[in-house]
């Protein structure tokens, strides 16, 4: 078996592929950066190398993407994918004979190579063009929902003046509300018309980012709140991006979260995928990450009938990860 690693680079609302030149394995497919990890490697380092080397690109490499096995003919291949972002320089394919930006919902009609596809349907199911492009409806079909019943809890436990960041922040709802109640909230959305109308409606300020690639470290909130802005993701990609996020926390702060019921996977009309989460699962998650669950709620939706809320306030668990640590 061979050990790849893949970086999925986003550029705005395109991601960068690559094509294999002739005389290579699988010439004329499409894929992803990246290459062989050698020997002693991560996955990480090995694509700040193997970036340098073939689009001579320096890169920063962010949350996991996915990962798969495929077995092909010659040989079998463990692909692990990252996102990452662009420090310096500008892509020039130098092992590849052509690169592309495309939209993620184009990756379907490209010829993909067979170990990139279920990478590239990780990719797709996050969404960000869906968000950009319904932006307005979005907005209209959330922004007057009352928020108190999921965010009281968080309310209770948090200082007047306590620094909030809402990740995903979407229509600004949740960042007027915090505000009202005195607190210093700050948005985070990947969606930059969202992020506009976010800041419009709630008068707070908005974070233009990514959370797979966004520097959470540079951050200091006593409390971060993701309220469905996590619910695309997959099952193995939520404790590295949990982990990323809770960066920006300060000693003992706070996160709360909400996530769909269900298993599997769960697709609407409008296309787009929400992985689903049963509660023991996702509380040995937040157990292993060092949080303690302070707070638990169980909630219908008020949009969909058929959805089922999970709401999770969390803190960190200091004393568990400094006996971890000893262990």
């Amino acid at each position: 078996m061979i050990d790849v690693a893949a970086a999925i680079i986003r550029r705005g609302d395109k991601i960068l592929v690559v094509r294999r030149a002739v005389g290579q394995h699988l010439a004329g497919f499409w894929e992803f950066p990246g290459g062989k990890i050698e020997q002693g490697e991560s996955p990480e380092v090995c694509l700040v190398r193997e970036l340098r080397e073939e689009l001579s690109i320096e890169v920063d490499v962010g949350a996991f993407a996915g990962e798969n096995i495929h077995q092909y003919p010659d040989k079998t291949i463990h692909l692990m994918a990252y996102y990452a972002t662009i420090a310096a320089g500008e892509p020039v394919p130098t092992v590849h004979d052509r690169l592309m930006w495309l939209k993620p919902s184009a990756l379907a009609q490209l010829p993909l190579s067979e170990a990139d596809h279920p990478i590239a349907e990780a990719v797709r199911n996050t969404l960000p063009e869906f968000y950009d492009i319904n932006a307005a409806d979005y907005f209209c079909a959330t922004h007057d929902l009352d928020p108190e019943s999921f965010l009281a809890p968080l309310a209770t436990v948090l200082s007047r003046e306590a620094r909030i960041l809402d990740i995903g922040c979407g229509s600004g709802r949740d960042l007027a509300w915090l505000l009202r109640k005195e607190f210093r909230p700050t948005g985070f959305e990947l969606s930059p018309t969202l992020a506009q109308l976010a800041r419009e409606h709630s008068g707070c300020p908005v974070i233009e980012g990514d959370f797979f690639t966004f520097d959470f470290t540079a951050l200091s909130f006593d409390a971060i709140l993701m309220v469905g802005s996590l619910v695309h993701l997959q099952h193995n990609q939520l404790s590295s991006v949990l982990q990323r996020i809770a960066g920006a926390l300060t000693s003992g702060g706070f996160i709360m979260l909400t996530l769909k019921e269900g298993d599997g996977a769960g697709v609407q009309s409008d296309g787009r995928v929400f992985t689903l989460w049963r509660p023991l699962t996702l509380e040995q998650i937040f157990i292993d990450l060092g949080f303690e669950i302070v707070d638990s709620n169980r909630q219908v939706s008020r949009l969909r009938q058929s959805d089922v809320w999970l709401g999770y306030l969390l803190r960190f668990n200091i004393h568990r990860r400094v006996q971890d640590r000893r262990h």
